[in-house]
């Protein structure tokens, strides 16, 4: 290897989320989307990427892990898509247990077609991976697992070979809505991994790429208390393959060496589960998850894109990975950057509830975020809340009923865009502020 480079890691996007549905009722087909905080956020991922891409990182490609989509309709994989098009290297997009089956508030889909419109609107980014450039030698598994494709990809890059692994489930999730959230090792992605590894061996470096991460052996942060741990563990764990499976992976990889580190995403401190509850609440970094090594592979979590900095005021913490492989081709793993500028590391992440009935609407605003923050209504009539209140902070950081805003529409339209603005003072007169719209329909 000549010289350092780098690749860097996004994951969890989750483009859609925290809106109900994308339309009013059903699916959001064609390039249609929604824009607000959460895109722009993606945008500023883009664009620090693109900025910083020379000089001391010299990134060569951008691996996003997977939940590129919050519910995998059309109009999310097309915003995805739209937006990391913009990056000014090239990027893989992994597939994710969102990404598998459509589903909205109100109806899901019959089964997993998420693979099928994934590939469709991939088409292109996939061709143009397969054009020699600072990617070699892309392939894609042309397999299916349970009627649909499965995504399980190999490429080259400097000297380093890297294998993506689908570990997504086509089964439906427990409740009926979308995808089951365990990942699973396919025999058609086993037989991916064991052949390219018996036909690799010693002929150089290793890195694996995957949503879910391949193993669930877990170690609890210094931070976290035993009874916390107690009670969180079970719930990352059962997002995470089987000790089955775990033990197939192992038995993979055991005598590769040459396999260096597993990056994955999946768990994040955004997480949707008993209405807007964020799971787990005692940890708000992924990044400082860590699990026993599978074999002698390094498994490590990048925290989500769709959580951003939303820890205590003060922490730390970034979405990007950036993995500097050294010249003697060894992996450093350890920088995580943020898009935020300088001195700004907040992510509030708002969204809200509303009940219309009569042209009497109950707004209930809820943010997944530890950083102190105030919020305001616009409902879309030319009038607005009357100014900033600030949240009611509890132990799950949502408002409830007593945090609501009640307004009266009397204008007779029974539709209105209603904009719930979310801001943190972050310097005399200067405020971070996130935004997200809706159209909202009288019931």
């Amino acid at each position: 290897m000549s010289e350092a480079w780098s690749f860097a890691l996004i994951n969890d996007t989750h483009i859609g989320c925290y809106y109900s549905e994308c339309g009013d009722e059903g699916y959001c087909d064609g390039p249609t989307g929604q824009e607000c905080f959460l895109t722009e956020r993606l945008r500023d991922t883009v664009i620090w990427i693109n900025k910083n891409k020379d000089g001391p990182y010299r990134i060569r490609f951008v691996a996003v892990n997977g939940d590129l989509t919050d519910s995998a309709e059309e109009s999310e994989f097309y915003k995805a898509k739209e937006i990391l098009d913009g990056l000014a290297v090239p990027y893989v997009p992994l597939f994710g247990n969102h990404d598998a089956w459509p589903y909205t508030n109100l109806v899901g889909a019959a089964g997993p077609s998420g693979s099928e419109v994934f590939n469709k609107i991939f088409e292109s980014t996939f061709a143009a991976l397969a054009s020699p450039a600072v990617i070699l030698n892309w392939a894609k598994d042309t397999g299916r697992v349970l009627g649909t494709p499965v995504n399980n990809y190999s490429f080259d890059v400097e000297g380093v070979h890297f294998l993506a692994l689908d570990l997504v489930s086509r089964k439906a999730a427990p409740n009926g809505v979308g995808s089951n959230g365990r990942g699973v090792f396919h025999p058609e992605t086993k037989k991916w991994l064991a052949d390219y590894l018996s036909g690799w061996a010693g002929r150089g470096p290793v890195v694996l790429l995957s949503h879910h991460p391949l193993t669930n052996a877990l170690i609890r942060p210094e931070h976290v208390s035993g009874f916390e741990w107690d009670f969180v563990r079970p719930l990352l764990a059962a997002g995470m393959p089987s000790d089955q499976d775990c033990r197939d992976i192992a038995g993979c990889l055991k005598g590769h060496g040459e396999v260096l580190a597993a990056f994955a995403g999946h768990s994040h401190s955004a997480e949707l589960l008993l209405g807007h509850m964020p799971t787990p609440p005692f940890i708000w970094n992924f990044d400082d998850i860590r699990f026993e090594p599978i074999g002698a592979t390094g498994v490590k979590l990048t925290e989500a894109t769709v959580a951003g900095s939303n820890g205590p005021p003060g922490q730390n913490k970034g979405t990007i990975r950036i993995v500097k492989v050294t010249q003697d081709g060894k992996l450093d793993y350890g920088t995580v950057v943020g898009p935020e500028s300088p001195g700004v590391n907040h992510a509030l992440n708002p969204s809200f509830d509303v009940d219309i009935i009569e042209g009497r609407g109950l707004f209930i605003p809820h943010r997944f975020s530890k950083q102190d923050a105030e919020f305001s209504f616009d409902y879309g009539d030319g009038t607005n809340s009357g100014g900033f209140e600030g949240f009611r902070a509890g132990w799950w950081e949502r408002t409830n009923l007593l945090d609501s805003e009640v307004h009266e529409y009397e204008d007779g339209r029974l539709a209105h865009l209603v904009t719930l603005t979310a801001r943190e003072k972050v310097a005399d007169s200067v405020y971070f502020e996130e935004k997200i719209s809706r159209e909202v329909r009288e019931t």
